[in-house]
């Protein structure tokens, strides 16, 4: 039998793996629980038909990597004061960022961005994880703290 934490990852593997790639939420409130139950969390706001449709492509691209939703509501929109038009955003690392690129919300950069900022910028780093930033273009520093990180006294020199 696999430990506890194992099974959890296998499962929430097997839903993500097998689940739409997009959720399209109802409610803002619903923006909320995504951000909570995700580390990060790609929102659409507002967009047109055939502007979900790419987003819903390139969501499939990342299913394994990234949690993607899409929502109309004008209330967030000036929550988080933002123009008119949709808009892509990420939830991460409890900021949220808005995807801006001269180009507009076309297919190729919307993958580039999210591969850019699918990962936290301070994550707990599991081994299942670690594929996941060795392929990605972030610099990682690591460390490792005891539960007294005051015992650890020797820095190395490099």
């Amino acid at each position: 039998a696999l430990p506890i934490w194992e099974t959890k990852h296998v499962i929430n593997f097997v839903k993500k793996a097998t689940g739409p790639a997009l959720l399209r939420l109802k409610e803002r409130r619903e923006v909320d629980d995504a951000v909570k139950n995700n580390a990060v969390a790609f929102v659409l706001l507002n967009a047109a038909e055939h502007i979900e449709e790419l987003y819903e492509r390139v969501a499939q691209q990342h299913i394994l990597t990234a949690s993607f939703f899409s929502l109309q509501s004008v209330d967030l929109q000036t929550e988080l004061h933002l123009g008119d038009g949709p808009h892509l955003i990420v939830f991460k690392d409890d900021h949220f960022y808005v995807y801006r690129d001269p180009r507009g919300l076309v297919e190729d950069a919307v993958s580039e961005w999210i591969k850019q900022e699918q990962l936290p910028a301070f994550p707990d780093i599991e081994l299942v994880q670690v594929q996941d930033y060795l392929v990605s273009s972030k610099f990682i520093i690591v460390f490792a703290l005891g539960d007294d990180h005051k015992e650890y006294t020797h820095v190395p020199k490099y």
